[in-house]
């Protein structure tokens, strides 16, 4: 009997190889170089082995990853020609996956596209990945709009080839632009009706101001305030302490406010403005309070000179209690 164990080159015992004789002998040292060659040989057989066994069930498990994704995934070549496309990426498409694994990206870029997708072709070898956005048409014609991050692959002597992965962001993207619109419109109101927005955190202190309450308040852009500062916006006295009152309040209970006040812009104007807070609380604590600010400057004025009007008549009225006012037309009837 003679013996070698099987180690391989990471130093895991994989078993022994032996050799019996029905007559106990003893190797010569040209039988046990060759019973070391010969280790060594299933030593390399079977770690080959196992080597191919990791790389089909790491291929079968990127096969099925490829062909499961809800995205697009593809494989295509350096000229863009597609090489393989997994189901829903080319269900979405519009095409079978024989179909379009006939196309290239050409055939799905829009032609106002392919000057981009050739500067992507070159840049893609150059750098090896890249990221961004893409905009193709469907076989109907409908535009998908598509997230990509995208990579070269070499592989020794094998021709180079890009892997895919792509996320439909079509409605996503749509969404974002009837947004950004309903929030340029809802600007568009609020300048016009001299309504801004506020939100003060009271974590960090943070108070943030929209556009319109800047412009109200006449600071400059970059302006940053906290609440001590902007509470001395508010006239001193009663809208100070009104104002002040109230947010300890809201701090407190959660109760949202709504008052009429006197400021004092950063010019110095002193201007009415219509105040309205609410509170958010988590877990018995206020994490946030958000409002609006309105400059009801024009209206308060217009009021208060329809009140004086009315008081200047009242006392006008009251000091002639003993006269008689008669009215007449031009003709004294």
């Amino acid at each position: 009997y003679a013996g070698l164990p099987l180690i391989d080159p990471n130093g895991y015992a994989l078993g022994a190889l032996c050799v019996i004789d029905r007559v106990p002998r003893q190797l010569d040292q040209h039988q046990k170089e060759i019973l070391t060659l010969l280790r060594d040989e299933v030593v390399a057989l079977i770690v080959n082995r196992k080597e191919k066994e990791k790389y089909k069930e790491s291929e079968q498990k990127l096969k099925a990853f490829f062909d499961n994704s809800q995205g697009l995934m593809c494989t295509h070549d350096l000229k863009g020609n597609f090489i393989a496309v997994n189901e829903a990426g080319a269900k979405t498409l519009g095409y079978t996956r024989e179909e379009i694994q006939l196309r290239s990206l050409f055939d799905i870029v829009p032609s106002e596209g392919h000057k981009n997708l050739q500067d992507y072709l070159g840049a893609i070898v150059q750098r090896g990945t890249i990221k961004g956005e893409m905009r193709t048409l469907t076989r109907s014609g409908e535009t998908r709009i598509w997230m990509f991050n995208n990579i070269l692959q070499t592989n020794g002597n094998k021709i180079p080839y890009v892997i895919g992965n792509a996320v439909d962001i079509t409605e996503q993207h749509f969404l974002e632009k009837e947004l950004k619109h309903a929030q340029a419109t809802l600007m568009r109101t609020g300048r016009v009706a001299r309504i801004g927005g506020w939100e003060y955190t009271p974590a960090d202190g943070k108070i943030v101001w929209s556009e319109i309450t800047r412009e109200i308040h006449e600071v400059p852009e970059d302006y940053e305030t906290e609440l001590t500062t902007a509470l001395q916006f508010y006239k001193a006295g009663s809208s100070r302490n009104k104002i002040r009152t109230a947010i300890e309040h809201a701090l407190a209970t959660g109760e949202a406010w709504d008052l009429e006040l006197e400021i004092v812009t950063f010019a110095g104007h002193e201007l009415w403005i219509r105040a309205l807070g609410n509170a958010d609380f988590e877990n018995g604590h206020c994490v946030r309070l958000y409002g609006t600010f309105q400059d009801i400057d024009k209206r308060k004025r217009i009021e208060a000179e329809s009140s004086n009007s009315k008081k200047l008549l009242s006392e006008v009225l009251d000091a002639t209690s003993a006269v008689a006012i008669i009215a007449t037309d031009t003709t004294g009837v």
